[in-house]
């Protein structure tokens, strides 16, 4: 995916562009279905805010990921790996909150 590309080469407002597109439109094609393709597109803006130093929108779109993964009859690694990620992210969030 060309906006994780961008991402790794920290070109941010391409990759958040690029992001935010392909979430409306996975959402306009889907509807109302849960599918792991908006699940990815928040999980990548997760990632997104996280290297911009934004935690708690992280949080926000991982747990949107996680909450569409957990619909999902499988618990495969990605979702062991993002639920692991929440728990950094609240702790840390928590530790800027006092």
């Amino acid at each position: 995916m060309l906006a994780v590309n961008l991402l790794k080469t920290d070109e941010f407002q391409e990759a958040l562009y690029l992001l935010k597109k392909s979430k409306e439109l996975i959402e306009l094609i889907q509807q109302d279905r849960n599918d792991k393709g908006l699940s990815t597109c928040h999980n990548n803006l997760a990632i997104y805010y996280k290297k911009r130093g934004q935690l708690k929108n992280a949080l926000i779109h991982l747990e949107k990921s996680i909450e569409i993964e957990s619909k999902f009859d499988v618990f495969t690694p990605d979702n062991k790996e993002m639920h692991k990620r929440e728990q950094e992210y609240r702790k840390t969030i928590s530790g800027l909150s006092r």
